[in-house]
């Protein structure tokens, strides 16, 4: 259980927890190209966020997707906003989400579908919800697919429509929410389900793994014995490792707990120095083979002079020397 802040102890309430200490400040940020051709990051404050995914809860029911714990919503998709605002329109009523990874293949994300009977998924991309429409026939269950970009057309739905499936642009769907009728909201409780993450099913089919807000939320409070480190409102965070990994989703529920700011990657990560550059995070969630290009391609700017060579060894032996003390 969080001990640490007894107002978050559920996914729901850290969200809300972070719009009050931040003053409804920035959360979600994403580059959007402009005029002048710049990519600044553009943000979305929490009460937006918040709004939204409420909203979308509204719409999930106007639908016919059950409140409680016996609804599953799976998302398919890289990092983006509406992610998260789907994520918490899961949590809005009870819900459960259950992430499918595209590295797994076709059959493993059938097999989650089928033993979580899931009726809804939200895909980032139209290619994403045309791969899931062919595997309709070994998925008894899915009966609806949402598509986060933009540009869907009628006749994109009537294709669906004749293999027994619904397709909703994400808007479309946010837009029959806010005009749907509004059922009191079920929040979740610490011991409730709030997601389930598979296994890549490497020893057999994929396994699930089945956490509760409350051990999440807990596993959180872990970031309080690293010394030195305080999170605030004015931290920002870069999300590029998939949100289908629960290292992620940790740490993001962190940044959120604190009112923080999370910038995503535009998707490819080719660009992610760029990204970073823009951004200029203070918290960078990486594990080892990602740090290690990371640490590469520094190394090749850094290596480019001696100025910046010099400047790069004094800056590095100061943090070390930070670090041990």
């Amino acid at each position: 259980m969080n001990s640490l802040h007894p107002d978050a102890l559920t996914l729901y309430e850290c969200v809300r927890r972070g719009a009050r200490i931040s003053k409804n400040g920035p959360m979600l940020g994403k580059r959007v190209k402009q005029a002048d051709g710049t990519e600044p990051y553009v943000w979305l404050n929490y009460d937006e966020i918040i709004d939204r995914s409420v909203t979308l809860a509204h719409a999930l029911r106007h639908i016919g997707i059950p409140s409680g714990q016996s609804a599953f919503i799976g998302i398919y998709a890289k990092n983006r906003p509406e992610w998260i605002i789907t994520e918490y329109a899961t949590y809005t009523f009870s819900n459960i989400l259950v992430p499918l990874y595209e590295t797994l293949g076709a059959e493993a994300c059938v097999f989650s579908l089928n033993q979580t009977e899931i009726q809804i998924v939200f895909c980032d991309t139209f290619a994403k919800a045309k791969s899931l429409k062919e595997k309709k026939d070994q998925c008894s269950f899915l009966k609806f697919l949402v598509v986060m970009d933009e540009g869907i057309t009628e006749k994109d739905k009537a294709a669906f429509t004749e293999v027994g499936l619904t397709l909703y642009g994400f808007s479309e769907l946010e837009a029959l929410g806010a005009t749907a009728e509004k059922t009191p909201i079920v929040e979740p409780k610490p011991d409730d389900l709030a997601t389930i993450c598979y296994t890549s099913g490497t020893t057999g089919t994929p396994k699930g793994v089945m956490l509760t807000h409350g051990n999440i939320t807990a596993d959180a409070t872990t970031l309080a014995y690293f010394k030195y480190i305080e999170l605030t409102s004015a931290d920002v965070m870069m999300s590029f490792l998939p949100l289908a990994h629960m290292f992620e989703r940790v740490v993001q529920s962190v940044m959120y707990t604190q009112g923080g700011r999370v910038g995503f990657f535009r998707g490819d990560i080719r660009g992610l120095a760029d990204d970073i550059k823009t951004l200029q995070p203070t918290i960078l969630p990486v594990v080892p083979r990602v740090l290690n290009r990371i640490y590469d391609k520094v190394m090749s700017e850094v290596n480019k002079s001696l100025f910046r060579k010099t400047l790069f060894n004094a800056a590095l032996s100061y943090k070390l020397r930070e670090i041990n003390q």
